[in-house]
């Protein structure tokens, strides 16, 4: 496996981590991860996990291979996200860590956890993504090129959900038959008592709306604080937590959105009904948060790029009352008025509506909770592992 792992702070990295622990009830698992902690070995020595490389290094490459060589796998499974290995001069560098790998003569799976619309590729989504309006053309021929690239040097490829693989087959050219879709897990967490996980953050006699993840643009969280401003209007005692930090890549490509929560916040006069916490959250006290929580929210604006919610997968077990944006990320998995309220990404006005309509109805709760939390059942990071392990099964009858 390759990988960023934890103690790294993103969202791929937590995914791996959950991943191959369940997938090691099935085969030995080496990691091949970025050096940021201490070598580990599992008590079962089935998972092991050797910090090889350097992210923002232009010799991760030449790592990694080093690592997985001296390990001889049967298979090479690695884990895509843009900006996963590094910044763009040092991420446009995986393709040619893909082309060394294969030259070791291994099976190459890849999971890509986002794909990108060529349609959505405008000088708007460049100027989002901290690349300029200038050379859009260019530009959009390149994110082209990395993509089909990094596709035909992979034997296989994972994805989330069908959107993704509609997206590569449509809009890359690429075979069908070589993309699997295989679900994010979702977590089994012990439940707690919303009135204890109220009691024990200092939340009792509230109402609790919840936003929780790495606070980025595109996340829709300007349009959250600002219906809320309205909601509380009318529902006095109910506060919005937001559990998360900025994103640290913000400080060196966004610097300027650094601090436009807490302003914003501050304009609506909100200091009294809005918790920041402006920092990275453990898991621990994060499942607390989603514990207590009434409504957890997730109103994302950016359709641009497709992948999988980490954030819905976090809270899904717990079978909480979700409203979300109808965007890819989370159309692909839930359905209105079923497990979840999906509104229009960038509408106050049905967002005000959907809380105050979820608030004030005990029975449609009740019917969203119930269907969430069974669709966590067939998400189970067991299930997804051994979906894993039998794809793996397939990859290597095919090869051989």
């Amino acid at each position: 496996m390759v990988t960023p792992y934890p103690p790294e702070k993103c969202g791929i990295a937590i995914y791996a981590s959950k991943l191959f622990a369940r997938l090691a009830n099935y085969v030995n698992i080496v990691v091949i991860s970025n050096k940021n902690g201490q070598d580990e070995l599992a008590l079962d020595t089935k998972l092991r996990i050797i910090r090889s490389w350097k992210k923002a290094n232009p010799l991760y490459i030449f790592e990694i291979v080093k690592g997985v060589a001296e390990e001889s796998p049967h298979i090479v499974h690695i884990q895509h996200e843009y900006l996963a290995y590094g910044p763009r001069k040092y991420s446009i560098l995986f393709p040619v860590l893909l082309l060394l790998l294969r030259l070791l003569r291994r099976p190459v799976i890849l999971t890509m956890h986002s794909v990108v619309r060529r349609s959505k590729l405008t000088d708007d989504f460049f100027f989002v993504h901290q690349t300029g309006r200038r050379f859009v053309t260019i530009k959009k021929a390149l994110m082209f090129a990395f993509t089909k690239t990094i596709v035909n040097l992979s034997d296989a490829v994972i994805v989330h959900n069908d959107y993704m693989r509609n997206a590569l087959v449509q809009d890359y050219d690429i075979e069908r038959e070589k993309i699997v879709v295989i679900p994010h897990g979702v977590d089994d967490s012990p439940v707690v008592k919303s009135s204890q996980a109220k009691n024990e953050l200092g939340l009792s006699q509230k109402q609790a709306i919840l936003f929780f993840g790495f606070v980025i643009p595109g996340k829709g969280l300007e349009v959250l604080i600002k219906s809320f401003s309205k909601v509380s209007q009318r529902i006095s005692n109910m506060i919005l937590v937001i559990a998360g930090q900025y994103h640290p890549r913000l400080f060196t490509e966004f610097p300027r959105y650094l601090g436009t929560i807490e302003k914003l916040i501050r304009d609506l006069k909100l200091g009294d009904r809005v918790i920041f916490e402006n920092h990275f959250i453990d898991n621990q006290r994060l499942q607390l948060y989603i514990s207590a929580a009434d409504i957890v929210v997730f109103p994302y604006t950016d359709d641009s790029i497709l992948g999988a919610s980490g954030a819905l997968a976090s809270c899904a077990s717990q079978g909480k009352t979700v409203i979300a944006t109808c965007i890819p990320r989370f159309a692909s998995e839930l359905e209105n008025d079923i497990n979840a309220i999906l509104v229009e990404p960038n509408d106050e006005s049905q967002l005000v509506d959907a809380i105050v309509r979820v608030s004030g109805d005990s029975r449609l709760r009740e019917n969203l909770q119930r269907n969430l939390r069974t669709y966590a059942i067939e998400r189970s990071w067991e299930a997804i592992s051994l979906s894993t392990f039998k794809f793996y099964r397939r990859i290597l009858n095919v090869i051989s």
